[in-house]
């Protein structure tokens, strides 16, 4: 079996999240996870720490030229 793997960073200004721009987003990212979770695996994570953040950022560029 042949495996693709893809990761996506979402980044949102928490102050433009509104009581209907944040429930949609949520749903949305739960619909996807279940028709990805069919085929494979989705797993989402919440990143406090932005200094990590920006470094992973910059190793993936890295490694993706």
């Amino acid at each position: 079996m042949k495996m693709q793997y893809f990761i996506a960073i979402i980044e949102t200004d928490t102050e433009k999240l509104d009581t209907t721009t944040g429930p949609r987003l949520v749903k949305q990212m739960a619909e996807f996870k279940a028709q990805i979770d069919k085929i494979g695996e989705c797993a989402y994570y919440q990143v406090t720490d932005v200094a990590a953040l920006k470094q992973f950022k910059e190793d993936i560029k890295r490694l993706n030229p």
